[in-house]
């Protein structure tokens, strides 16, 4: 509204005056009085009340009246807050206040009036007049609001679409000024939260530096884009901070103004990175098919739509002993037995929308059968003609093994899946049972057909049914639950508590396919543990007693203790004096021992040495020397370890024992003691047996030296 408005006299606007001092005058008043009534724009004029606490109406032209919905002769003298009750709410009072003591003109923004009989948008710009009138010139824009509310709408779905697309989406000016991009074309670049709307890419490379040469290298495509004046397509490499390259599928489309300018440049792009992945696996595959065809034990064979052989792998020539050579270029129902050839015929040009094993004869180089399981496939039609079809061949003794111990495995999963010693459950994405076992039946004691279909909060006793929405919600949230606790109601109206585990099965799309959950019983468990805390508290109790008790033994324990005390001093005094006279006999033992040695050196000795050079038989020689021997063995400090080791040996064994020691062989020994070398044999096998050393690779006398 014009400034100008708010310099027309305000006596226009008095109700009953229509007169006027000059024809001229009435001219005038009667051409702004058409004006006034005629305009577009509701116009209601007001005189203050009460030094601008209230207003009355003084005046309101036709569309005032449409849009409220009044006549001028029911509300002419009325007051504002009379006949817009909600005109304070509305805050249009306080701006007639200001204007009327200020004389400043005033906008009150778009705002909603409502009332008990009325409600809508409205615009108004307040005016002084020179008379102190009040003019309010407003419109109801309801229908502009809700065009503007729709286009907000819209606009806020737009760019929701945009920015939940996993694609690079970008529109560009004719100048290469970015003016849109959505989120994803802004996290690649990392340009979030930068005010990209009117850069061009080289001046947006300094925001991201690692992706300056993807900026520069994107403003030479955009201009080859630009050049061919038509949609363009190509990939694009992009680096990644962690080292990394995605690979995009760009595509580029110039929009031109009427005259042929520039007017906008469309980018999108799709990380096709996984597809390139894919499609080098898919060579690879191919690659590795083919290779395991060549070395798989089953039987490959190709043929063309008129039964010619194209390929053979080795196993099918080794089957057959068949050259490849032999084989290729072929008839295929030449190697089928006569009585299957045309059944193999027909399975090899018939398609089949089931894959099935047939019971196929194939004769060998030689004639002779081969009973195998055909598995053929007809491949489709391409260009209207029909490519061939291949087979695979295996011995049908191992297949048929094969599909008996599937068949034994799904029945022996089927079982134990009925049978888990724990009960199983199964919801859809609203709680719904759609699978129990037999478990989950016993423990409630109901049948299937009155279970499946039903909410599983139906079970649960009232108390926990809250509890379960809540848990629910996050286990579809996080994927996953762990111990949560329910009260479940039995067929017979008793309850129990349980454990649940659980988790969610999610289909491609992210959404629920179902959950899986299993519970256990902790009735017991939950007894176990009031038990538990109960007997822990008369534990207490008893702990405290029994505290109480053994302080008050513990003073007479340290009574004892110290009469214990004394007699330990008195007993060490003894074992002082006992360990002194232990000492002395152990030396006058030593003395002893060595008094007889010394006595058997000077006594015993030289009559030995002399009885030895007087004798001339050879035998009685030898028994001086062993004698001799025996004698220092005596006398040996070592006597008690010979005699330890050789416990358990008859005399006779001590005897041979004894002449091994020396070095004798078997035949002296046998002459010595009028023995056959045989028995001497015997009795050295005893001995070793008796030593504990029969089994094993030791010499028997560096044995009996070692242990002298």
């Amino acid at each position: 509204m014009k400034k100008k408005s708010r310099e027309l006299p305000g006596e226009l606007y008095r109700p009953g005056v229509h007169d006027a001092t000059s024809p001229a005058d009435a001219d005038v008043n009667d051409l702004y009085r058409f004006v006034f009534d005629n305009m577009k724009s509701g116009a209601v004029v007001y005189r203050a009340l009460e030094n601008g606490k209230d207003f009355v109406i003084v005046d309101l032209n036709r569309a005032a009246q449409n849009m409220e919905g009044v006549a001028r002769h029911e509300v002419m003298g009325k007051r504002v807050t009379e006949v817009f009750p909600g005109v304070r709410e509305f805050g249009l009072l306080n701006v007639l206040r200001r204007v009327w003591r200020t004389g400043t003109e005033e906008h009150h923004p778009v705002s909603l009036y409502r009332d008990s009989r009325i409600a809508g948008w409205r615009d108004n710009c307040v005016y002084r007049l020179a008379s102190g009138e009040i003019v309010t010139v407003y419109e109801d824009v309801g229908g502009r609001k809700m065009i503007e509310d729709e286009l907000r709408k819209k606009k806020e779905l737009l760019d929701t679409i945009v920015n939940t697309i996993p694609d690079i989406i970008c529109l560009k000016d004719g100048e290469g000024r970015w003016l849109l991009a959505n989120q994803y074309d802004l996290d690649l670049f990392a340009l979030t939260g930068v005010d990209y709307v009117g850069k061009t890419d080289a001046e947006l490379a300094p925001y991201s530096r690692f992706y300056r040469d993807a900026f520069l290298a994107c403003m030479d495509t955009d201009n080859q884009a630009w050049a061919r004046k038509t949609p363009s397509r190509g990939e694009e490499l992009i680096p990644r901070p962690d080292g990394q390259e995605k690979v995009f599928d760009i595509v580029k489309i110039p929009l031109f103004n009427p005259d042929g300018s520039r007017h906008a440049l469309v980018v999108a792009g799709r990380d096709i990175t996984e597809r390139i992945a894919m499609q080098e696996s898919l060579r690879k595959s191919e690659e590795f098919l083919r290779m395991l065809i060549e070395t798989t034990s089953e039987g490959y064979i190709r043929i063309s739509s008129r039964q010619v052989i194209i390929e053979v792998n080795k196993s099918l020539c080794d089957m057959l002993g068949f050259a490849r050579e032999e084989l290729i270029g072929g008839s295929a129902p030449a190697i089928v037995d006569e009585a299957h050839r045309a059944r193999f015929a027909g399975l090899l040009t018939e398609p089949s929308t089931t894959h099935k094993n047939y019971s196929i004869v194939l004769r060998k180089k030689d004639g002779e059968k081969v009973f195998t399981l055909c598995s053929p496939t007809v491949l489709p039609v391409q260009n209207g003609d029909s490519p061939g079809a291949f087979a695979f061949f295996t011995d049908i003794t191992e297949r048929k093994n094969a599909e008996m111990r599937n068949r034994e495995n799904e029945k022996r999963f089927r079982l134990l899946f009925h049978n888990l010693p724990f009960p199983y459950q199964s919801l859809d994405e609203n709680g719904i049972l759609i699978d129990v076992n037999r478990k989950w039946l016993r423990s409630l004691g109901y049948c299937r057909a009155e279970v499946l279909g039903r909410p599983f909060k139906d079970f649960l006793a009232s108390p926990f049914r809250s509890h379960f929405e809540h848990s629910f919600a996050m286990l579809k949230k996080e994927g996953v639950a762990r111990d949560v606790e329910f009260a479940m109601v039995k067929q017979d109206g008793s309850t129990f508590l349980v454990s649940f585990d659980g988790r969610v099965l999610r289909r491609q799309d992210g959404g629920i396919e179902k959950t899986f959950c299993v519970f256990r019983d902790i009735t017991v468990q939950r007894k176990l543990e009031e038990m538990l805390v109960s007997s822990h508290h008369v534990l207490e109790q008893e702990v405290r007693k029994r505290t109480e008790e053994l302080r008050r033994k513990g003073h007479e324990q340290e009574k004892t203790l110290l009469i214990l005390k004394q007699k330990s001093q008195e007993l060490q005094e003894a074992n002082t004096a006992l360990k002194v006279l232990l000492e002395q006999s152990s030396r006058a033992q030593q003395s002893s021992e060595e008094k007889i040695a010394a006595n058997i050196k000077d006594l015993v000795t030289p009559y030995l040495d002399e009885l030895e050079l007087q004798l001339s038989d050879r035998r009685a020689a030898v028994y001086v020397d062993i004698l001799r021997q025996n004698i220092a063995t005596i006398t040996s400090s070592f006597l008690r370890t010979v005699a330890s080791k050789t416990v358990g040996l008859t005399p006779r064994e001590l005897q041979v024992a004894d002449l091994i020691r020396q070095g004798r062989s078997n035949k002296e020994i046998g002459e010595l003691l009028r023995l056959s070398a045989g028995t001497v044999g015997v009795y050295r096998n005893n001995i070793r047996e008796k030593l504990g050393i029969k089994s094993k690779k030791i010499n028997l006398r560096s044995f009996l030296l070692s242990h002298e």
